[in-house]
Formats: structure tokens, C-alpha cells, sequence
């Protein structure tokens, strides 16, 4: 796991080693085991890395890595975890090796594939490959986004990097975005492609780029999808052969779910926990004590790790304390169990190393960036988390409400009996209430009804522009067609909640302590096994039992429990000094500097979520 950064500089040639040297500072804490520079001779073009070890420890791994035989230079981000299988068929194809590397694995089967090689990869991956003899870059991202990768150009420059604080080291001011900031307020997270600075863009997850140096500019096109959800519908493809791509025209044939279908989904569970263990350094867990973590930790006990490091958080005295169900599943599991408490004093007292961390605005992460201290405090460098397991085995609400809200939108009765039911909810709800109502038979509709935080009309009102959140009504609609009612709730919640906002604050807040956080829930095999099986096999009243019933020892406690998500106590922190004088202060400073209208009266008495949404983003301006 690494950071990565690159830069095209016409302008100040000879300062192009000092502006990657900058960039590559400000990513140090994503990389403290080694550093390297790569810099073309002919143009003024280069790329950096940062280095935290995992694979080959040795100096073999020292980035950017040039291939022996052809002019290509490699800086990457990630894990490949069949590395050592891919590494078998190339040698079998004539491939020689000098490290024990999955970069070099990635890079020479780049050199003989091209970017047919990328539907080879399990893992997470964010890389830029340079080639000196065409001038031509090529960057790609993992299928679900889970490493980041952030590209664009700033005035003459052209700039890549893992974090988009690497831009702060460059002679350039990047203007914040508003588009970016109300498609925030609306979601709770910055939606791919989209970021919080003008000029730069997120490569979507399952997308590469390529960009053209021959003619003295950098030359590119809209980025290459070479991986999205429908492509679970694609016939298996071999290893050296182009993949093909065969989509269906009607929603796709449930499975029947029975004895078979559990064992072959435990089959998955069990060989992506095995993947996800590839490691030359010691493996550990995060454990809240809900099914996701639990199930992560009796997996690797079922794999025979016979020493697990567990690391949770405690709220003394608050009802979101998960610390008694946690130190009940390290007990029944025999884990070296570790707890760090964390209050009010502890999140004020961090919060301007958490708001350099976070990189863009989000309503999520906090609790991540406490355990990843804790974990890396102990010595760690891997853990495994649970992120993922809601999506892919329906655990959110989501999927129950969805589906429901899509079969009675046409109904002549439910419009006022949606209207007349929520007459005595709070403001928020209720204007939310409103905006569904009148974008019912929009695709995403519903969708945007459980996941929003302010209506395109609230945001209106305050001076921002409109935007609807990504998805888009099209892809949507295309969705609709392909996928079964719950396989489609499940893509929205991973394309978008889990992307944009979980699987990005997980890399940053752990990548802040230099921890690399892996998750074996978002794995594209897994998902292949699970998603026959998602409808016949769901059960509102049956918590999760696709996954619980594929582990086998899950204990009644944290199955029976009500579910709880892997959240701070922040609803009451912010009406606390001294984070509520913050907070005040920071909602003054968007009123005067982007001459928003807010209503503070209704955000008192609004959700949380709402009022934290524009505190973070006042961090920003």
C-alpha cells in the first residue's frame, strides 16, 4: 500500500523535481518506509511514490519500478491479491521476475496485455504507467474504487495524485467547487467524478485513462470504462484472452436459494478472507461485536490464524457503546482484543489532524480515524473491516424501503397517505417527503429519499445550485432493466454511499496513520456468488442470512441484535461546547463567505447529519 503522485510542468522545468518532492511530502503519511522520484530526460514530466510495505519488504519493492526490457515506469497504490497466480501464468508465457512484487507482476502483465491485464486483477488498485518512448500515461482504478485516484489539469499543469492535498505543494490555487459542494450537502459525500476543487476529477471506479504527451500537451478523452456492475452478468473469461462482453435485455434469473447455494457462497467467503490475508507482515481485524466484523474475525479463525489482533472503539456511558458485544466476541474467538475510549475532548483535540486527513468533505469517517491510530499504535499494518458486508448482503434499510417505495409510487392512494402520515415529522423529513413525492417516478427517486440530506429545493434556498446526486436517471433506468429489485438497491448502495463516501473515508483515515485497511466484503468474486441470491435469499426479520448462515458460528447475541452502525456519537457532541462554538462559528463563515441563507432555527431542530454536513464544509471555504 503507497501513495502515488505525478506531474506534467512545462512552465517551470527546472523545478519539476522540487513540485513532485512537495507532492510527494504531503503524502508521507501514506508511505513512511521508502521514497523514490521518477523523472522523464526528455520532457517535463514525472511521478513519485511513497512507500508502506507489505509484499517483499526488501529493497526490491522501491518505486517507481522500470521494466528491464521496455521503456515503462510504474508507480502504484494497492494490493493484487492472486499476484502469485498471475505471476505463475506469465512465467509460463516466458515472463522472467527479479522481486517477489505484485508491482512487477502488474507491470509486466500491463507490458504483454495492455489493459486487457486489468480484468485479471483481484484487488485494490490505483497506478499510473508511463511510457517513455510513446510520451503516454495510463492510469487505472479498481473495479469498486476502493484505492482513490485524482487527475486533472491547473492552469498549464497536469497533475495526478492519491489525495488531492497533494495539489497544495503546487504554485497553483485551485478554486472550491460549488457544484461539488451542494451535490455534498445533498448526499453527504463528493459523488465521482466530481471533487471539491475546480480542474480536478476522480477516474470513476473501473475506469482507466490514458493521456497523450506526444505533441508537447497533455491529449485525453473521457476516461475508458473497463469494469461497472452489469458486468457481473459477463461469461467467465480466460486469463490471456480479450475479455467479451455479453450483457442480458431482461432482469436476471434468481437463484434458487438452498443447501448448495450456502455452501458454495461460504466457499467465496472463505477464499476471499484468504486472499485478503496475502500479506508478509502480520494481519489483524477491526471489531465493533455487529455481524459484518464478527464474521470477519470467525472467518480467519476458521483459516487457522491462530493469533487475531482486534481493535474497538468505546463511548463510556453512551448508547452507541458496541464495547460489551465486542469484548464478547473476542472472548468466544480468543482475540488479543484492544479498546481505546474516545469522547468529546479526544475528537476536538484531533480535529485539525482529522481535517487534514480527510482531503474532501464528508459527513462519515471519524470513527475509522480513531481505530486506524489505535491499530497502528499497537504495530499494525493490515487490518481487515467489515465495510462492505451492508451492501452486498442487504443489510441496510434500503433494501426493504426501495423496492416497496418503487411497486406503490404509481398507486392513486399513497401520495396522500405519504403526505397525511408524515404531517407530524420533523421539517427535514417532511421536505424530503415533498421532493420524493415530486420526482417519484424518477428511477433513483427512493434511493435519494433514504440516503439525502438536503432537497434540491432547501439547497435552492440557501444559494446553491441545483444538482442531482449521482446515479443518473439513465444508468438507472438501464439498472432497472438488468438487475432484480434487490440486486439493484445493492448497486446504488456500493456505487454510491459505499464509494463515494465509505470506501474513500476508510483509505484516508487509515492511510493517515500509514495503516492499509482491506476490505474482503467488496471483492468482485464475491459479489458474482452472492448476487444469484440476493432476493430469494433476503429476509426482513432474518438479519443478514446469506452471510449468516454461509459462516456458520455466528453467536445469537450479535446475530439477535438490534443493528447499530459503526458511528460516533455526534448527534450529541454538537450541541456541546466546546465543538457547539465551532460549529456556530464555521456556519457564520459560510453565510459570509458564500453568502448562503441558512436557517439556524431548523437546523436545530433537524437531523444531526445535517447541521455536522455544513460545519465540514465550512472547513473548506
Amino acid at each position: 500500500m503507497c501513495r502515488i503522485a505525478g506531474l506534467y510542468d512545462p512552465v517551470q522545468e527546472q523545478g519539476l523535481v522540487n513540485s513532485l518532492h512537495g507532492m510527494q511530502e504531503t503524502l508521507a503519511h501514506g508511505g513512511p518506509d521508502d521514497v523514490g522520484i521518477y523523472v522523464d530526460p526528455s520532457i517535463p514530466f514525472g511521478m513519485a511514490h511513497r512507500r508502506l510495505s507489505i509484499i517483499d519488504l526488501s529493497a526490491a519493492g522501491h518505486q517507481p519500478m522500470h521494466h528491464p526490457a521496455l521503456p515503462l515506469v510504474i508507480v502504484y497504490n494497492g494490493e493484487i491479491y492472486n499476484y502469485r497466480a498471475l505471476r505463475a501464468l506469465l512465467e509460463k508465457a516466458g515472463e522472467r521476475f527479479t522481486t517477489v512484487t505484485d508491482t512487477e507482476v502488474l507491470l509486466k502483465g500491463y507490458a504483454r496485455m495492455g489493459p486487457a491485464f486489468l480484468h485479471q486483477l483481484r484487488g485494490m488498485f490505483a497506478f499510473a504507467i508511463w511510457d517513455e518512448a510513446q510520451k503516454c500515461l495510463f492510469l487505472a482504478r479498481d473495479r469498486f474504487g476502493i484505492k482513490p485516484l485524482y487527475y486533472g489539469q491547473l492552469q498549464q499543469k497536469f497533475c495526478f495524485a492519491s489525495e488531492l492535498k497533494a495539489l497544495r505543494a503546487l504554485d497553483v490555487s485551485p478554486q472550491l467547487s460549488l457544484l461539488a459542494a451542494s451535490a455534498f450537502l445533498q448526499s453527504g459525500s463528493v459523488p465521482a467524478p466530481l471533487t471539491i476543487y475546480e480542474g480536478m476529477q476522480a477516474l470513476p471506479p473501473g475506469h482507466y485513462l490514458e493521456v497523450d504527451f506526444s505533441e508537447g500537451k497533455p491529449a485525453y478523452s473521457q476516461p475508458v470504462c473497463w469494469w461497472n456492475f452489469m458486468d457481473l452478468q459477463k461469461a467467465t473469461v480466460g486469463l490471456f484472452a480479450a475479455p467479451r462482453r455479453r450483457y442480458v435485455s431482461r432482469p436476471r434469473r434468481q437463484g434458487s436459494y438452498d443447501a448448495e447455494a450456502r455452501i458454495q457462497i461460504r466457499r467465496s467467503l472463505l477464499h476471499t478472507i484468504e486472499a485478503h490475508l496475502v500479506a508478509d507482515v502480520e494481519v489483524g481485524a477491526f471489531l465493533s461485536g455487529g455481524i459484518d466484523s464478527t464474521a470477519i474475525v470467525s472467518l480467519m479463525r476458521q483459516l487457522g490464524c491462530s493469533q487475531i489482533h482486534t481493535f474497538s472503539m468505546v463511548f463510556p456511558g453512551h448508547p452507541l457503546d458496541e464495547s460489551a458485544y465486542a469484548r464478547q466476541v473476542a472472548r468466544l474467538y480468543g482475540t488479543h482484543h484492544q479498546e481505546q475510549a474516545v469522547t468529546l475532548q479526544d475528537l476536538v483535540g484531533d480535529w485539525q489532524h482529522i481535517l487534514q486527513a480527510m482531503d474532501q468533505p464528508t459527513i462519515d469517517g471519524v470513527n475509522t480515524y480513531f481505530v486506524s491510530k489505535l491499530a497502528r499504535a499497537a504495530g499494525l499494518k493490515v487490518v481487515l473491516s467489515g465495510l462492505g458486508g451492508d451492501e452486498l448482503f442487504g443489510g441496510y434499510p434500503s433494501f426493504r424501503w426501495v423496492p416497496s417505495l418503487q411497486r406503490w409510487q404509481s398507486w392513486p392512494w399513497f401520495p396522500p397517505l405519504l403526505r397525511f402520515v408524515s404531517r407530524r415529522w420533523p421539517d427535514d423529513r417532511r421536505r424530503r417527503i415533498q421532493a420524493y413525492l415530486q420526482d417519484r417516478h424518477r428511477p433513483a427517486a427512493a434511493f435519494r429519499l433514504i440516503r439525502g440530506l438536503f432537497t434540491a429545493a432547501e439547497l435552492h434556498a440557501m444559494g446553491m445550485p441545483e444538482i442531482y446526486a449521482y446515479p443518473q436517471d439513465g444508468e438507472c433506468d438501464c439498472m432497472l432493466e438488468i438487475f432484480t429489485p434487490l440486486q439493484y438497491v445493492s448497486c446504488l448502495e456500493s456505487r454510491q454511499y459505499m464509494c463515494n463516501q465509505l470506501l474513500r473515508d476508510s483509505d484516508v483515515f487509515s492511510m493517515a496513520h500509514g495503516l492499509e485497511l482491506r476490505v474482503p466484503f467488496v471483492d468482485h468474486e464475491l459479489y458474482a456468488a452472492v448476487w444469484p441470491y440476493l432476493d430469494s435469499g433476503y429476509s426482513a426479520v432474518y438479519p443478514k442470512r446469506l452471510l449468516v448462515e454461509a459462516v456458520g458460528d455466528l453467536p445469537s447475541y450479535v446475530v439477535q441484535r438490534p443493528k447499530q452502525g459503526f458511528t460516533f456519537p455526534l448527534g450529541q457532541w454538537i450541541r456541546q461546547d466546546p465543538l457547539k462554538t465551532y460549529i456556530e462559528e464555521g456556519l457564520h463563515r459560510l453565510e459570509q463567505e458564500w453568502d448562503m441563507q441558512l436557517d439556524h432555527v431548523s437546523l436545530q431542530k433537524s437531523h444531526w447529519s445535517r447541521t455536522w454536513a455544513l460545519f465540514v464544509l465550512s472547513q473548506f471555504v
